[in-house]
């Protein structure tokens, strides 16, 4: 484990991470991820293990893995993997379709998935 919010020095005491309710500023995403990727630089992907809650805009609107990956892929050069991106992977691959926005490596890879053996050609998405 590369480390947590208090041991990185963002928050002081894990009573102060815990008072946030797991709701935090969007901008903690990307320098997470950096830290990560610097603890592991050897590793093939990133994965985001349980439900992460960041916050971002005037509404303070949420932002899931699903809209944060395809941004911090092209930062640390490999894929970042979410709780739900693998979820909508794993439910698109099974009813043969593919998004039609530009979406995390995982998603994307399947346009290169063969759906003949499920006799309608593929469906594709207009939006997530």
């Amino acid at each position: 484990m590369a480390g947590n919010f208090v041991d990185r020095g963002c928050f002081p005491d894990q009573a102060t991470v815990n008072a946030k309710r797991w709701t935090f500023d969007g901008d903690l995403f990307e320098p997470s991820f950096t830290y990560v990727a610097e603890q592991a630089p050897d590793a093939d992907a990133y994965l985001i293990n349980g439900i992460c809650n960041f916050r971002s805009g005037p509404k303070g609107l949420s932002q899931h893995p699903l809209h944060l990956a395809r941004a911090v892929e092209a930062k640390l050069g490999k894929p970042v993997i979410g709780h739900d991106t693998a979820l909508y992977w794993r439910i698109m691959k099974d009813l043969g379709i593919a998004p039609t926005t530009p979406q995390s490596q995982l998603l994307e890879s399947l346009h290169g998935y063969d759906c003949s053996t499920l006799g309608d050609p593929p469906l594709h998405l207009d939006r997530l």
